[in-house]
Order: structure tokens, then sequence, then C-alpha cells
């Protein structure tokens, strides 16, 4: 199913969790990499940064509070054995992205209230992220069957004290947190809601791309080569505030579904970058994004053959965050492609995307070379 309406408080937890994002710096680089499009992305750019100051004047909780709930826990760091960057309270809070979908905007904080155990599984994932010993991950993957347990895995991981702590408090008190969560988003979400006349053109936008597609598993698997296992329901919304990405997930609580937000101008970034054949700044910013030498090792196990994020884990010798956000950066390149297999998602090459870019490759450096 193909959704038409964004979701408000998705939209302000995008803002926030966004919030010091530069609009114009985006766009400058994007002017940079297809100049042909400037004109186009003044139009959006027109309309993006209004409304962002205006929802950002709508929050009514001081600079302590939103940095609590949506700084990052873990700043990004590089180097074998470090923690990677982890999501910021509210992300934790709200757990899934289905959550989003599945719940009513009228009492969605009321039923994250009576539902603590699903930030404790929240907390959970963040812990098993940041772990690499197998025994303890092991443990991690399992519900605890009191806070205590809880308690033990959060200590034992290797996030910095200070992530630990925040950790910590939210295992102990998830009602409070969760309350602030509440008042620092629900006005926000309100505005965007009163907003229609702002935002409604780049819904527009979306509408128009997947005008004539009313299977949701079109878009993600055929279009934008998402292709989990098992998954037969495929829905999708619009994000205004999220507008240049897709977030997708599998973790559905109806069995054979999937969901998620696709960016009211996501489609048209997709078509820009040309995607589907490679010019020359596309060719660029892959070279530089294979040559890391953490993803140029990915690439290289995934040549002998599809892998899951815990087996790349114990091969490259760093934590699953790390390996998750390496993983993140290869699959916009178009080389790596993610499938799911019940919770386990499997990374492989896109066989004939790689050709097509060795390719070029040897088009542009060995043009005599049949």
């Amino acid at each position: 199913m193909v959704e038409y309406e964004p979701i408000p408080i998705f939209e302000a937890m995008q803002l926030l969790l966004n919030r010091s994002n530069s609009i114009d710096g985006f766009f400058d680089a994007m002017a940079l990499r297809y100049p042909a499009n400037l004109e186009e992305y003044k139009e959006y750019r027109a309309m993006l940064k209004p409304l962002k100051k205006a929802l950002l004047k709508s929050v009514s909780v001081d600079e302590a509070t939103l940095n609590v709930l949506f700084s990052p826990l873990v700043e990004e760091k590089h180097g074998n054995n470090q923690p990677d960057s982890v999501p910021p309270i509210a992300s934790i809070i709200i757990g899934n992205i289905s959550n989003y979908i599945n719940l009513d905007e009228a009492n969605f904080f009321d039923v994250l209230r009576a539902n603590p155990e699903w930030i404790f599984e929240s907390i959970l994932r963040c812990v098993y992220d940041c772990i690499t010993d197998d025994a303890l991950a092991a443990e991690s993957r399992k519900d605890p069957e009191n806070e205590s347990e809880l308690l033990r895995l959060i200590l034992k991981s290797e996030l910095p004290v200070s992530a630990k702590m925040r950790l910590i408090e939210l295992t102990l008190s998830p009602i409070e947190y969760i309350d602030m969560l509440e008042k620092t988003v629900m006005p926000v979400a309100s505005v965007f809601s009163s907003m229609r006349d702002r935002w409604e053109p780049l819904v527009e936008l979306y509408r128009r791309s997947y005008a004539n597609i009313t299977d949701a598993k079109e878009i993600v698997c055929d279009r934008y080569k998402y292709v989990p296992e098992n998954a037969e329901k495929f829905t999708i919304y619009p994000s205004v505030m999220m507008y240049n990405s897709f977030n997708f997930s599998t973790d559905f609580p109806i069995p054979n579904a999937a969901g998620g937000f696709v960016g009211v101008l996501f489609d048209v970034f997709w078509s820009s970058a040309g995607l589907t054949s490679f010019n020359d700044s596309e060719i660029s910013r892959i070279l530089s994004i294979v040559g890391d030498r953490v993803r140029f090792e990915i690439i290289e196990h995934l040549v002998k053959g599809p892998s899951y994020g815990r087996e790349l884990t114990k091969l490259l010798n760093l934590t699953p965050g790390a390996v998750s956000r390496h993983l993140s950066i290869l699959a916009g390149t178009g080389l790596v492609v993610a499938n799911a297999d019940g919770k386990k998602i499997y990374y492989s090459l896109d066989r004939e995307h790689m050709k097509e870019f060795l390719s070029m490759l040897n088009h542009i450096f060995l043009p005599d070379m049949k």
C-alpha cells in the first residue's frame, strides 16, 4: 500500500533528530554534483528552509532537554573495537519505525507508557551493537528476566560510561523519559499538521513519483532494490523532514509485513544521481567510498558470497554498529544490497551493478582495451 499523508509525530522526530543538519549544505553539495539541476534545487530549498525554521520555533523545551533526548549516546568514532554512533534516547524510546505506522497519534505515547518492555528491547539492541564478545552478545539477544539482568548487560557492554549511565536511567525510569519526549514532540507535530500549505507541494512531488503504483512492493523491491524475504505486505508513507532519505523495516508485529518512509524528494535525487547508469561524478563518489580500508575489505568478503552482519563483525574485528554503518554507506552506492531472512539481514553484491561499474572504470582508464 502506498500512503500519501505524512505522519506528524514522525515528522517532528525527524526535525529534532536532524535539527543541526544544514539544508543549504545539502543542496549546495547536490548542486556541485549535478549543476544542471541547480534551479530545481533552489525551488526545493526555498520550500524546506522556511518550514524547518517555523517548526524549530515551535519547540517548547530547553536545549538541555533536546540534548538529553536527541543527541547520540556515542558520537561516531573510527577504529577497531570502538562503539560506533548509537541512537539517541528519543529513538530508543520510540523503538522500531513500525510504531509510527501502527500506533494512533492520539494515544501514541499512552501506548508507549503501557508497554515499557518495548524500551527494554530497544536498549538490548543498542547493547548488542556494542558487544564483541560472542557469549555476552548471545545473552543480549535473549529477553532478560528482570531489570537487573538488563542493567548487568549494559554495564558489561563496550559503551562509554556516560552512555551506560543514560541507558541505566532510561531502564529505571522509562515513564519519566516518555513524558519528557511527549512534551517535546507533540507541540512540533501539532504545528506541522497546521502548516499543510507549506509542505503540501513537496508531498505532491512524492505523489507524482508514484502516481501509477499501487503496490509499495514495486517501489521498495524493484525501484530501490531492498528485497526482504518473506515480506508480502508492504506499506510506505511520505516524509517531508526526512526529504532525502529512505527508512524501511521488516520488524513488524503483523506476519509477513514490512513498511517505512520515503523522503518526498528521495525519488527526485535517486533519478538525478543516475543510480542505474554511472556518470563521472557518481564514479568519483563511489571510488571514494570503496577506497575506505574497512569498506574495501567488506567488498572483498562479499565477492566470495553473501554474508550477514555478525559474520562480518567477526571477520573484521569491529562492533556490529561499526559494520552496520559501513554496510549502509556501501548500500548507498548500489553495489551492495540487503536481503532479510527472518530477523537476519544478509548482504551481497549486486553483481550486475558491479559489472556496469567496472565496465565504466575500464572505459575511463583503459579506453583502448576491448
